[in-house]
């Protein structure tokens, strides 16, 4: 499965198949049911692991990721960043609208990311963040360090594709009015096609909403802040944006 490459498999939230091979075990697998509504089984243990992971890193480490990420120490740990021992790499606790922990997004010392098994997908959610009347939200939770650090109110989704559910009820949770919705540059476009599916949703529940992306070919957030844009920087690019409406036609007959 992948989020950002598409083919001829659609999968909704999760992506889009392709197929690697085709020797039929998969017919052999076994099926999963799933059932409607929040399913909590998993959250005692995921929030026991990410307190746990939490206490285990050092000053040391929160001060190595923030060199190597160009973010700062401080919002680091307002994300709640740990230290997973067993398989040594950083961890990010994934929350629900109202802050349960709902899974934990893993990234090595080198950059690949991936999640603890068994993680429900949820936003990335800064502590000391009450009611912010302009939310910005970012891919990730590196960065939305990042923007965090230029002085914004944010969260980060999954991926450029999933938390659209999680996101609204967030934005209801905390009655935000103003949205940003800050898209990754690819090759592909996947990361502006997911801030403008995202914006589509959320259209119906602010008002004020625009979909930025870095300029000049900037990768994503991070990297824009990296390359020294400033808070105003961001501000000019949103300025200069269209402010996102839906148009609804009502036909009769």
């Amino acid at each position: 499965m992948c989020q950002r490459v598409e083919s001829d498999k659609p999968c909704g939230d999760v992506g889009w198949l392709h197929r690697l091979r085709d020797n039929g075990d998969w017919r052999a697998r076994r099926t999963v049911s799933v059932r409607g509504g929040r399913d909590t089984t998993n959250d005692a243990s995921m929030l026991r692991l990410a307190r746990d992971c939490h206490r285990q890193i050092t000053i040391a480490q929160v001060e190595q990721l923030s060199r190597l990420l160009g973010v700062s120490v401080d919002n680091l740990w307002r994300l709640r960043v740990g230290w997973h021992q067993d398989k040594c790499v950083f961890t990010f606790p994934m929350r629900r609208d109202d802050g349960t922990v709902c899974g934990i997004r893993l990234r090595s010392p080198n950059g690949f990311k991936w999640s603890v098994t068994g993680s429900k997908t949820g936003i990335f959610v800064p502590t000391g963040q009450a009611s912010p009347r302009t939310l910005l939200i970012c891919e990730g939770p590196t960065d939305l360090a990042a923007m965090l650090d230029l002085g914004f109110d944010g969260i980060g989704r999954p991926d450029c594709r999933s938390g659209v559910k999680a996101i609204v009820d967030y934005v209801r949770h905390v009655r935000s009015q103003s949205v940003i919705v800050v898209a990754d540059v690819d090759s592909h476009g996947a990361g502006q096609k997911g801030a403008e599916t995202l914006a589509a949703v959320l259209a119906a529940y602010v008002t004020s909403l625009r979909v930025i992306q870095p300029p000049n070919k900037t990768k994503d957030a991070r990297d824009w802040k990296r390359l020294g844009a400033t808070r105003g920087d961001v501000l000019a690019v949103t300025g200069l944006a269209d402010e996102f409406h839906i148009d609804i036609k009502v036909t009769q007959g």
